[in-house]
């Protein structure tokens, strides 16, 4: 996410200060793509939001063992073998798999 701040500084650079786009690239260590956005649009604050469908269970999930299981048929056999697992660990836990 880009914030007030860092697009300011952007703006600056080249509106006031006229410094090219490959100079405030290096200096700030933002993309091209990111400068030019800046410089021809409007916008006030970048951020990037998911969409309702896009789930990923990887290594940052913080399921231990997951390590990038980006398909929904592949997180339903993960999920599915844990529950095996647990039912198997724990003779209470037999409703997992109903």
């Amino acid at each position: 996410m880009i914030g007030v701040d860092l697009i300011g500084q952007i703006r600056r650079a080249y509106f006031e200060q006229h410094r090219p786009i490959k100079e405030i690239v290096r200096l700030l260590s933002v993309s091209r793509t990111t400068v030019r956005k800046v410089v021809r649009g409007q916008e006030t604050e970048f951020k990037y939001e998911r969409g309702p469908g896009s789930v990923y269970f990887g290594a940052k999930s913080g399921v231990p063992g997951a390590g990038g299981l980006r398909s929904r048929s592949s997180m339903i056999c993960f999920i599915s073998a844990i529950s095996l697992t647990c039912a198997a660990m724990i003779p209470s836990a037999s409703f997992l798999t109903r």
